[in-house]
């Protein structure tokens, strides 16, 4: 921390032995506590926060959330490369009691992002497309980045809508940070667009805890696929991050699996290819005839319109569930 005219500064340094190629317009998370920062030299409301490259030119970030008393902040900042062969850097200014809130939500977001809910307080869109969240029972509870959301496993849910902009996509990669409290139900939804009455999307959703399904549409049916997570990964009440990632002109539409950072598992058909669907987009509820809820928390939804790669689905394990990828200079 080194104190400047407005204020105080302070330099955040990415890992780049993290990071395993490089990453262009990535969202980084910067969490706050009272191990890596001073909440005495902020405003009550966190205005005075803001985020710059090594030249002093403003960044896009996003408060996510931020509350002094307990001493704990959650931003998205937008980095425009990160290196995979050097420390990439950029600074935290704060202090100064006249600042405005300069915060950028929807640049924070490239625009292949769909959808971004940090599943907290709010439920908006953090992107441009406005596929907001409906709360259904869902409680606020403390999550592992700042607020998440709690599913009793009976009935709660968020519908999201059926905007054009979470259908009919060629590429696709959701990406997950939840916990299951409950083994019993055979079906814990995460993310599901799956059944209209006539036509199937996509679905992400956990089962007994040990394994996990996702689906991508096919002619004629439903690609399903399970993957082999072993119990240790998926250990209840424990959080991991989970990741679909699909697109249709490569390696034969095949839908692949991450688990906490690490490709899992592949299914490959040349039929995959996602129909019109008019369902609405669900977290924490399967509808395939019967319905099934969710017995947990998510803390973090993310929907993009491409398929992510290797290394960016790595350092967001790193970044969103260990919070390793970045040290804040104190």
């Amino acid at each position: 921390m080194a104190q400047v005219a407005s204020g105080f500064e302070s330099l955040i340094t990415i890992d780049n032995t993290k990071v395993d190629a490089t990453l262009t317009n990535y969202p980084i998370m910067v969490k706050l506590t009272s191990g890596n920062f001073d909440f005495t030299k902020v405003r009550t409301d966190g205005f005075d926060i803001a985020f710059y490259d090594n030249s002093d030119t403003l960044l896009a970030f996003e408060t996510e959330y931020f509350d002094k008393p307990t001493s704990s902040g959650v931003f998205h900042v937008k980095i425009p490369s990160v290196s995979s062969t050097v420390d990439t850097t950029f600074k935290m200014k704060y202090g100064n009691g006249n600042a405005v809130d300069l915060s950028n939500k929807t640049g924070v977001w490239d625009s292949n992002f769909v959808m971004v809910l940090h599943m907290g307080a709010s439920l908006l869109d953090s992107t441009a497309n406005g596929n907001n969240g409906t709360n259904y029972g869902s409680m606020v509870v403390d999550g592992l980045n700042g607020k998440a959301r709690s599913f009793d496993g009976n009935n709660d849910y968020i519908n999201c809508g059926n905007g054009s902009t979470l259908s009919l996509l060629d590429k696709l990669n959701i990406s997950v940070i939840s916990s299951i409290s409950d083994n019993a139900n055979l079906r814990c939804a995460v993310v599901d667009k799956w059944w209209d009455g006539s036509n199937r999307a996509y679905y992400l959703w956990g089962t007994n805890l040990d394994s996990v399904r996702m689906g991508i549409s096919k002619t004629g049916g439903i690609a399903s696929v399970e993957g082999d997570s072993p119990s240790s990964i998926y250990a209840k009440n424990t959080q991991f991050s989970m990741v679909l990632n699909w697109d249709k002109s490569i390696d034969s539409g095949a839908v692949d699996l991450y688990k906490n950072g690490d490709f899992s598992y592949k299914y490959g058909n040349s039929q995959l290819n996602m129909q019109s669907n008019n369902s609405n987009l669900s977290i924490g509820r399967y509808e395939g005839g019967d319905d099934y809820f969710l017995n947990g928390i998510v803390d973090e939804v993310r929907i993009s319109n491409i398929s992510r790669s290797d290394a960016w689905i790595l350092a967001d394990d790193y970044n969103l569930r260990l919070n390793s990828l970045l040290a804040i200079g104190v």
